[in-house]
């Protein structure tokens, strides 16, 4: 069973719809308590072991689940007899940060500048790190990233990524291939300007430092080997995969009777664990 932990603004929502495609039993957790951009605010968030008990329960079949309020650290494998491969993908922390802002500046209209951002917006600091490790710990997000996960993408090596990834889990029918989702295509000088003023990336850099430092640990410590350790030609692998992305499309046959599923099956199981918990972590998507 394959767990993925999404991380705001690192190409979740691709991969997401990439086991949508391959898998009809897979249940996604959002926190729409509070929303997106508020997360680790309360408990509330997060979506705890005891849920995950009740959940593999009454829902056995699962074959993946994935959200943003799931916590690896909470040991959702004890709760289950099925293994589970926990996956994740991590970003540049600026950029992340950056893409984040930009997206609740079109979403909140209110939110005009990156300082003010970063002044009210202060739980999005170090989002990576705080998924990956309890108070946000980063050498216990570092030991994670080595043994605890199966694999960690990268959102800047997106098709290597995935085709690591399907090597690593083992599963040669998983089809990897995407449409680009939750993409911000308007055309902004923001991030230049942002990117131009020293100052201010200094600001971000220092409220991400933790990130930062996990980062640059994946970069140097846990990518390179996934890449050493890969059989085959991995550069033609992926030249095969982006050629193969010119024309593809989910298959809409596939998403409709996908949603239909998850509405008449999986979500109202989902919501009988939910009531159990009198909490809003779990919700349909």
């Amino acid at each position: 069973m394959i767990c993925f932990i999404h991380i705001a603004k690192t190409g979740g929502i691709t991969l997401e719809q990439i086991l949508i495609n391959n898998y009809l039993h897979i249940l996604l957790l959002s926190t729409k308590k509070t929303g997106n951009f508020d997360q680790d605010k309360t408990s509330k968030d997060i979506f705890l072991k005891e849920e995950a008990r009740a959940m593999f329960t009454v829902m056995p079949f699962l074959e993946a689940f994935a959200g943003h309020s799931l916590r690896h650290y909470l040991g959702y494998q004890d709760v289950t007899r099925k293994p589970i491969q926990y996956i994740t993908i991590l970003r540049d922390p600026v950029a992340r940060f950056i893409s984040q802002f930009r997206q609740v500046k079109d979403l909140k209209k209110k939110m005009n500048t990156i300082e003010e951002f970063l002044e009210k917006r202060k739980n999005v600091y170090n989002v990576m790190t705080k998924r990956l490790a309890p108070n946000n710990d980063v050498e216990y997000a570092k030991d994670a990233l080595l043994n605890h996960f199966t694999f960690v993408g990268s959102c800047e090596e997106y098709d290597r990524s995935l085709v690591l990834m399907k090597q690593i889990l083992g599963i040669k029918d998983l089809c990897i291939n995407y449409q680009r989702m939750n993409v911000n295509v308007h055309k902004t000088n923001v991030v230049d300007e942002i990117l131009e003023d020293e100052k201010l990336l200094s600001r971000i850099r220092e409220c991400n430092a933790k990130d930062i430092e996990l980062y640059q640990f994946y970069k140097e410590k846990v990518f390179p080997g996934y890449v050493k350790n890969y059989v085959g030609n991995l550069d033609s692998d992926v030249a095969k995969l982006r050629e193969s992305n010119a024309n593809f499309s989910f298959s809409k046959f596939r998403q409709v009777y996908s949603t239909i599923y998850r509405h008449a099956v999986v979500d109202p199981l989902a919501y009988i664990v939910d009531r159990m918990y009198n909490k809003n972590s779990i919700s349909p998507i």
